[in-house]
C-alpha cells in the first residue's frame, strides 16, 4: 500500500474535489501479490451528488 501512502495528499485533494464521503481500497494492493502491473481497486461513496455529477465524477476518477 506504499503507493497509496506516497500519494495520499493527491488522493485527498481528488476526494474533496469530487465530494467523496468515503474511499475504500481492496484487492491485491492489500497483499504481497501487488505488482507494478496490478490495478488498484477502489470503492467510492459520493456524498450528496446528483446523477449527472455522479456520472461526471465517475469518469473523472476513472
Amino acid at each position: 500500500m506504499r503507493i497509496i501512502d506516497k500519494n495520499i495528499d493527491k488522493i485527498r485533494a481528488l476526494c474533496n474535489k469530487h465530494k467523496v464521503a468515503r474511499l475504500f481500497v481492496f484487492g491485491s494492493i492489500l497483499t504481497d501479490n501487488f505488482k507494478k502491473s496490478s490495478d488498484i481497486d477502489l470503492l467510492v461513496d459520493f456524498s450528496g451528488v446528483d446523477l449527472y455529477d455522479y456520472a461526471d465524477n465517475y469518469f473523472d476518477l476513472k
